[in-house]
Parts: C-alpha cells; structure tokens; sequence
C-alpha cells in the first residue's frame, strides 16, 4: 500500500464507523480493522461483517457464528491477505464476489476542476425527498424496498450523515451517501437511475459530497465499490488499496439469484 495512505486496519476501521449510518440500533459492533453491522434486511448487502489481517479465526468464527444467528442472508468480507479462512472452508461458504477497497486524498479530486459545467443541479437532500432517492436505490441496485429503506434511514443513527442528490428537470437521477468522521468521509450507495447513466450525474455528486467534506476538515475519502464500477472511481482520482473477498453461504446466494 502507498505510504501516502494510512494503515489498511485504519480504513476498514473507518468504514464501520461509517456504517453507523444504516446499521439497527445495538447491532453495530466495531473494532480496530473489523467490525460487523446488522439490520434484518432481507438482502444481505447490509448484513456485514469485516476481517482484516492481524485477526485470526477466531474472530472470523465469531462473525459467521452471529451472521448466521441472525437469521437472515449476510455477508462475510475479508482483505487479500487473509486468504481463504479456514472457517470459511469449514462452513461452506463460498466466494460470491471480490470488489475493490479504495481510498483518495480529496486535495486529488477537488482541486481538479470539472470538465465542463454539468447542466443538472446537486444538493443535499431533505427528509421529505428520501423516498424518493429510496425509490431510485431499489431500482438501481436491484434491492427490494425494505432494504432500500435500510439504506436510507430516516434516522441516521447520531453520526455526520449527508443524503446527496442530482436533480434534473425536478427528478432525482442520481443519489449517494456521505459519512463525515474526523478527517475521513466514506461514501455508501452511490446510484444513477438506469435511465440516466453515463451523463456525469454520479461525478458530480461525489465531486459536491467531497467538496463539502473537505470543506469541513476531510483530507481522506474511503469505499469499497463493486468491481464494475472500480475503473470510474479510479478515472475520478481513487486509488485500489486492496481487493476484498465477500463470502456468503451458497443457500442464501442461490436464493438471491
């Protein structure tokens, strides 16, 4: 990893502090380098559990262990360098997908003016507009509407939460999430309505969410994105610090497909 970034435990860190955001009240627990987060969706996108080196089986057989307690489809991810864990082997649990983390210094994304001035609108939205953004989510990311919900919650759960949106002609066409925690913001859910991709609506809200957040002391920006979209992230300014592994039980899997 590029010394210019902090410590991989650091930022996995930061991304389950950010997870505050959408997490069920009480089922947030976090550590340095893992934590797990859990709602009762439906899905297991936000049914989460993070491993990074330097936490042994252990602590990987205690994750599967509540994962599997809770009752609903889940996710367990791990760093590169954790390999195949035993546990995992021993379960059954099968890789399902390996997706970028990745991190910027928002002095590399902010200072970059944009190429041309986008002819769409983006602000902050209000709690009258989330269903709306909920809507957009579930159609973009496939999700059904209580996992939607989830990912949009009303009540953000006392952390520095912002809900961005790209207007255009008065619709929301695109939307994501900012979590601001000391110098660091992560981004989760960022959408672009399937009628409206590859306009620039998602650049232009990460560009206004970073620019907010270093406006309010932020110098580093973190997210883990879906191998699909790792090339536009990078085109914007990020950089890949590791390939994380997401590994579930092959029942809930099938059941999602």
């Amino acid at each position: 990893m590029s010394s210019m970034f902090p410590p991989l435990a650091d930022l996995i860190t930061r991304l389950g502090r950010g997870a505050a955001s959408w997490a069920r009240p009480g089922e947030l627990d976090i550590g340095h380098g893992h934590w797990i987060a859990l709602t009762g969706a439906t899905q297991p996108d936000f049914n989460l559990a993070y491993c990074s080196a330097g936490h042994g089986e252990q602590m990987i057989d205690h994750y599967l262990d509540r994962l599997i307690a809770h009752r609903r489809p889940g996710l367990l991810v791990t760093t590169s360098n954790l390999g195949v864990p035993h546990a995992v082997r021993e379960r059954g649990w099968k890789l399902v997908e390996a997706g970028p983390l990745m991190a910027a210094r928002l002095t590399d994304i902010v200072a970059r003016p944009p190429d041309v001035t986008p002819p769409f609108v983006t602000s902050e939205l209000t709690p009258r507009q989330l269903p709306l953004a909920r809507d957009l989510m579930a159609r973009a990311f496939d999700l059904a509407p209580d996992v939607a919900a989830i990912a949009l919650r009303p009540d953000s759960s006392g952390v520095e939460r912002h809900v961005w949106g790209v207007l255009s002609t008065g619709e929301i066409q695109a939307c994501g999430v900012s979590v601001i925690d000391d110098e660091y913001v992560t981004l989760w859910s960022v959408a672009t309505d399937p009628s409206a991709r590859r306009q620039g609506q998602a650049t232009t809200l990460i560009r206004a969410a970073l620019t907010h957040a270093r406006a309010n002391g932020c110098t580093l920006a973190v997210l883990n994105s879906s191998p699909m979209a790792g090339p536009f992230y990078r085109a914007l300014g990020f950089r890949t610090l590791d390939q994380l592994s997401y590994w579930s039980n092959p029942r809930w899997a099938l059941a999602a497909d």
